[in-house]
């Protein structure tokens, strides 16, 4: 019995945990975005109507990101991405008081916005030019978008969680058992003051529950929950009810059922459990568990693992900093494509595609906000492509689309419009001779009789073209690269990092 509960402290004390990396994962995503809204040089220049348009664009590329809002030094939204914040004043917010003060970022409490009435959690960056303030960048989290994603890292059934703020005020409330008891005095009392873990009851029986906490890593505020362990207790009860009828049988008897026990209950989930770990040790994902036992370990361990798997296989396939697929993805997705092509004679196209000046980027801003570009850049490689076709990180600051188009027309305006996408978030850049950032892109067609890895080479050597004709532009196949030359006639050799 104290080993199921054990296991059930363990698995709620896990969930709390993934919670945890959740919200800080979401904290440096703002953050990082903050940045990146600061050094749009263009937006203290631009119309409020072409400012909101611009960070409309941003705030659809990050799911996490609720609203974006720039501020003047006195505290009034001059633009913004949702047109309720307009000429709304901030100033009384304490993150904007604390921003002011600060050359980093302040985060506020967990509150109810004066926008849309929601509960929301806001950053604060003032952006100073030359020691003066010139404008605040607000970015509030998207606390309905982690609701959802939070429930999704329990493994145990959630009776009821609330959302609390600094003060202790209950802001948001969520019941999934209609027969679970509420929190009581003591038990909120406890979780205002704890940090993120568990709160572990005296008593255990049928009614008991256990309380998670997680302190939010940007704000005051806790998210807690309650998971019922009725279920759990139940069930070792009646396993040791089992345990003391067994031993009253005969010794003949009592060995024979235990054998058969023994093997149904214990034996065969430990042996599936083995057979896949060897599976997974030799390097095959592709197998789930599913064990048949009324232990509740078994289940448990058997969740644990598929949960890891799908994890491993997802990131085996994915790129960890842009979310879009990997190298090896992108090799196994162009075997597909020349099978298809081979079997059905359905042809497909690549391009190629690297940001302009980037090494000078990450040399003048710091790794940090060149990830962020990076980051920004996936997100919006990723809305070009749909169904079968895929975008991929090819490596460093070098992407690859596979489109299943084979009309070069066609193709070439899917990509300049891509091209000019990029090109219209205005990150500053101020290394290249466009101001900010951009991209150059070379693309080649896949047709009957063609491979996948020769189409590749020909997009990289379109994409060599259309940086020798000054980059920030598409190149096709075939294009013949121009010969540079200095005012004495020398060929001149571009850079093309």
């Amino acid at each position: 019995m104290r080993t199921a509960l054990a296991t059930a402290e363990q698995s709620v004390q896990l969930s709390v945990d993934r919670t945890e990396d959740l919200f800080v994962g979401a904290k440096a995503e703002l953050e990082n975005l903050s940045s990146t809204v600061a050094l749009i040089d263009s937006l203290r220049f631009s119309s409020p109507e072409q400012c909101n348009r611009t960070l409309q664009k941003v705030v659809a590329a990050h799911e996490r990101v609720k609203a974006i809002a720039l501020l003047t030094p006195q505290g009034i939204a001059y633009c913004g991405s949702e047109a309720k914040a307009i000429n709304l004043s901030f100033s009384e917010r304490q993150y904007f008081k604390e921003s002011s003060q600060s050359e980093g970022i302040a985060w506020g409490d967990l509150q109810i916005s004066k926008v849309n009435n929601q509960i929301t959690v806001v950053s604060a960056r003032a952006v100073r030019y030359e020691g003066t303030i010139s404008f605040v960048v607000l970015v509030t989290l998207d606390v309905a978008s982690m609701k959802r994603q939070t429930f999704q890292q329990f493994q145990l059934p959630v009776a009821q969680a609330i959302l609390m703020n600094g003060q202790g005020e209950i802001l948001d409330k969520a019941v999934f058992d209609k027969e679970a008891l509420p929190f009581d005095e003591q038990t909120l009392s406890q979780a205002r003051l704890a940090d993120t873990g568990i709160i572990i009851h005296g008593t255990q029986n049928k009614s008991s529950t256990l309380v998670g906490v997680m302190k939010l890593p940007m704000a005051a505020g806790r998210v807690i929950f309650s998971v019922p362990i009725g279920q759990i207790y139940t069930a070792a009860h009646r396993e040791m009810v089992e345990v003391i009828a067994l031993g009253c049988l005969e010794t003949f008897l009592m060995a024979a059922v235990l054998l058969i026990a023994l093997e149904f209950l214990v034996l065969r989930s430990l042996r599936q459990i083995t057979s896949f770990a060897s599976l997974i040790t030799a390097g095959n994902h592709s197998q789930r568990v599913t064990t048949r036992s009324p232990f509740s370990e078994f289940a448990i361990l058997s969740s644990t693992l598929n949960m890891m798997i799908d994890k491993l296989e997802l990131a085996s396939f994915t790129d960890a900093l842009t979310g879009l697929a990997n190298r090896r993805a992108l090799e196994v997705h162009l075997d597909h494509c020349d099978e298809s092509l081979e079997s059905t004679g359905a042809g497909f196209s690549i391009a190629m595609i690297d940001i302009d000046h980037f090494k000078l980027f990450n040399d003048r801003f710091g790794h940090g906000t060149g990830d962020s570009v990076l980051q920004t850049v996936g997100k919006t490689l990723k809305t070009s492509v749909s169904g079968e076709e895929i975008a991929a990180r090819y490596g460093g600051e070098e992407f690859t689309l596979v489109l299943l188009d084979t009309c070069a027309g066609s193709v070439l305006n899917r990509l300049e419009a891509l091209r000019h996408s990029i090109e219209e978030l205005h990150i500053l850049h101020p290394d290249s001779r466009y101001g900010h950032v951009t991209v150059s892109i070379g693309f080649a067609l896949v047709v009957s009789g063609g491979r996948a890895q020769e189409a590749i080479e020909r997009a990289d050597l379109a994409l060599y073209a259309a940086k020798k004709r000054g980059r920030n532009r598409v190149a096709s196949q075939g294009e013949s690269l121009p010969e540079l030359f200095d005012p004495s006639g020398r060929p001149i050799e571009d850079a093309l990092s």
